[in-house]
């Protein structure tokens, strides 16, 4: 299906320094996987990348610490924190770029890079780009939420996700940010 061209294919790999939660850190299926990650010993740090939302009603303080406070009673022990950014557009360019400063404060050698599916081509493609004259060895991890590949055309959720992921997609390759 169409979706699909947006779907990268998660990597195989052993252990990673760093999982980076990119986009939704919300979802359950984003949740279950970097739970069975951690569990598995698999990863040492779970990192939630955010963009500062000011016009919330919560605080980011507060939305950080009700996050945290459903993750840990669901799931025990999983040790995650929050990279909080004020960025601009393009949003994921920006981002790559704030989590490579910290990768390189951590002296992380391995990182995995978890996302929704339908935004883990582009992801993907920008990190590399970003990565490409680093030492550091990126994995792609994707999960899927309320739609598929096979389905997501069928709900207007479906299609305001899949649709400007297409554009958004052509846009960075246009200005060769992947």
């Amino acid at each position: 299906m169409t979706g699909s061209f947006l779907i990268a294919d998660n990597d195989n790999f052993e252990t990673a320094d760093i999982l980076f939660v990119e986009e939704d850190f919300s979802t359950i299926e984003g949740l279950n996987l970097c739970n069975d990650i951690y569990t598995q010993g698999k990863c040492k740090d779970i990192i939630f990348v955010r963009i500062n939302n000011h016009t919330n009603i919560f605080s980011d303080e507060q939305e950080e610490l009700f996050v945290k406070g459903v993750i840990d009673s669901v799931y025990k022990d999983l040790p995650v924190s929050f990279l909080n950014l004020e960025t601009e557009h393009p949003f994921t360019l920006n981002k790559s770029k704030k989590v490579l400063e910290l990768i390189r404060s951590k002296n992380a050698k391995s990182v995995i890079v978890l996302t929704n599916a339908f935004h883990s081509r582009r992801t993907r493609n920008v990190y590399r780009k970003i990565f490409e004259h680093e030492n550091i060895k990126l994995y792609t991890l994707t999960y899927f939420d309320r739609f598929t590949d096979n389905n997501w055309w069928q709900t207007s959720d479906g299609f305001r996700m899949v649709i400007p992921e297409f554009l958004k997609y052509g846009y960075y390759l246009a200005k060769g940010y992947m």
